[in-house]
């Protein structure tokens, strides 16, 4: 992973934090507590070692206590991502890139300049460029990856990240013109080692009969145009009692990219 990569992870990290730690100044002190009694739930309100039960008629402090336990949660979370990152880039301040180091030494220039290579740089700024997105449902666009792009579904923000802190170059919902018809592939990714193109489609309601024509139709489109899954073509799919998580993603991405 490049070094600007950490950075940039380690400065949303940040900004979590004190967006979540400003939050928690505005909730009441204590937190909640709750027990099963047999058919029954009941809260209780922790404060200054004491307890003291929440009635039913009271459940919109119940769910505020509890919002602010899982602020403290995420939180608790977030500073243990802070301190691994911090870490991750005070050993990478303290290494030489042997890539970097390779490519420099005069001895090997005359053969490396017969040898067509694709620069992660020129990758890099190809992600980083303008490029024409979906414009459909702006309004789906609900989670923010670490990357900084918003998703339509929380399965794609795994996706997204684990892209991005891999360092493999790519583009959300880029235009492509497949075809006769333009359409907008999830994820648009160029192979970091060779610059060739891929595309990724996550099936996120594969249980749905309508969905799932939808998709199986998309697929057929993309077959009848030369891309074929398993090949440059990465599909993934999830039921809503087969989810997809975020071992699996990387899993995908080690195969594709070998990283």
């Amino acid at each position: 992973m490049k070094k600007d990569k950490l950075e940039q992870m380690l400065t949303f990290t940040n900004d979590k934090i004190t967006k979540i730690e400003k939050q928690l100044k505005n909730y009441p002190t204590g937190r909640i507590q709750c027990f099963n009694n047999g058919k029954y739930k009941k809260w209780y309100h922790l404060e200054n070692g004491l307890r003291k039960y929440i009635p039913k008629s009271n459940i919109n402090f119940a769910r505020t206590l509890s919002y602010k336990q899982y602020l403290v949660s995420s939180l608790q979370d977030l500073y243990v991502d802070q301190k691994a990152l911090m870490k991750a880039l005070k050993c990478y301040n303290n290494y030489d890139s042997k890539e970097k180091e390779f490519i420099e030494n005069e001895n090997y220039a005359e053969i490396l300049k017969h040898i067509e290579t694709t620069s992660i740089e020129d990758l890099e700024a190809w992600s980083r460029e303008e490029y024409p997105r979906n414009t459909f449902n702006p309004s789906g666009l609900k989670h923010q990856s670490i990357s900084g792009n918003i998703l339509r579904s929380k399965s794609e923000m795994i996706i997204d990240q684990l892209l991005f802190i891999n360092g493999i170059p790519y583009r959300y919902e880029c235009e492509l013109m497949l075809g006769e018809s333009i359409i907008y592939p999830d994820f648009t990714i160029r192979h970091p080692k060779t610059g060739e193109y891929f595309y990724w489609e996550h099936f996120g309601m594969i249980d749905s009969p309508a969905y799932s024509q939808k998709a199986f139709i998309k697929i057929q489109n993309y077959c009848k145009n030369g891309y074929f899954p398993s090949i440059k073509l990465i599909t993934t799919f999830e039921t809503s009692q087969c989810p997809i998580d975020a071992v699996k993603i990387e899993n995908v991405i080690s195969q594709y990219f070998q990283v």
